[in-house]
């Protein structure tokens, strides 16, 4: 075999090395943003939290505390840079609700199970949806009125399809930022709650 000959199957056998380097190269790059934060991830976030009421037959004359600090913490798997699935545990605030003669004080929380989504991404932002399951409760604190009525705001309450929705900046390929509004639904019978809060979340 002549010495032009083996240059050249020396050169054509580097080059098919080098070109199968690159496409490995190039499907690990393309690969890395759809791998990227797939996993387990813990998180936890502060915020505002607010209760509502509706009416109970008694004369409201006003709300001592219309909403106070909350957060929840939360634990979740996402199975694809699309999908994931998130078990948390919100804590909604203090409230305090003043009628004719009485005054209701008490706190919200609630636990819930949700189906979270991305459903459009920019670079490092995203759109932030949830659909939960979520069981609220409002516990009334011991120096409330003891007035009947009260009974049908305190208690607790399972609610189906539940939202929340919000905005995310992936600092990171661990490191998530979060901004979202949750609705956690009925607290009681004549109650229901909410939660403004930032998030965030670490990628194991």
């Amino acid at each position: 075999m002549s010495r032009t000959v083996r240059a050249a199957l020396l050169v054509l056998s580097l080059s098919s090395l080098v070109c199968a380097r690159a496409e490995a190269d190039a499907e690990a790059l393309a690969r890395a943003p759809s791998e990227a934060g797939l996993g387990p991830y813990a998180g936890a976030g502060i915020g505002f939290g607010s209760v509502h009421f509706d009416a109970i037959g008694l004369h409201e004359t006003g709300s001592a505390d219309p909403g106070t600090a909350g957060g929840k913490l939360l634990l979740g798997y996402w199975l694809t840079p699309v999908w994931g699935v998130e078990l948390g545990y919100a804590r909604l605030g203090k409230v305090s609700r003043r009628y004719s003669g009485a005054t209701f004080s008490g706190h919200a929380d609630s636990e819930y199970l949700a189906l979270v989504v991305h459903p459009l991404r920019r670079g490092p932002w995203s759109l932030l949806a949830k659909a939960m399951l979520a069981r609220s409760q409002l516990h009334e604190d011991a120096g409330s009125s003891a007035l009947p009525q009260f009974a049908a705001l305190r208690g607790s309450h399972g609610n189906l399809l539940v939202g929340a929705i919000g905005v995310e900046y992936a600092w990171d390929e661990r490191l998530a930022l979060a901004l979202e509004a949750d609705a956690y639904g009925k607290a009681g019978d004549h109650s229901g709650a909410s939660l403004v809060s930032l998030d965030l979340s670490w990628h194991f």
